[in-house]
């Protein structure tokens, strides 16, 4: 009675290794299948709500850091910081007023900006 419990339970786990294992390979398959990364489209390629082209072009705008470090103008309007790197460098002036200059366009209801430069503004 023993050998048959210890074959069952032997059995099952040897089963249960081998879908986990086919489950961990099918996931691995789908992973190397997906895009790495989906690029943008080009400017003269995107397109709005309502399917009008999207505003893209060269900016300053000047505001405040906020804690996210976005860009944050005096109208309340906010400007979301594209790169994870100029993000990163302006959390360190969260609440400053920054002069930043880049390219502006509107992504899913967001208007963003991609920091080329920037200067904080002495008060």
């Amino acid at each position: 009675m023993k050998r048959v419990l210890a074959s069952v339970l032997c059995l099952c786990l040897l089963v249960g290794f081998t879908i986990a294992a086919g489950c961990q390979k099918a996931e691995e398959k789908k992973v190397a299948q997906a895009p790495a990364a989906i690029p943008a489209p080009a400017p003269e390629e995107k397109k709005a709500e309502g399917g009008k082209p999207t505003e893209v072009g060269e900016a300053t705008i000047t505001g405040t850091v906020n804690d996210q470090g976005d860009i944050v103008a005096a109208d309340g309007k906010e400007y979301v910081v594209a790169s994870e790197d100029m993000r990163k460098e302006l959390m360190a002036k969260v609440g400053k007023k920054v002069k930043a200059t880049g390219t502006v366009e509107e992504r899913e209801g967001k208007t963003l900006i991609k920091v080329t430069s920037y200067e904080v503004i002495e008060e």
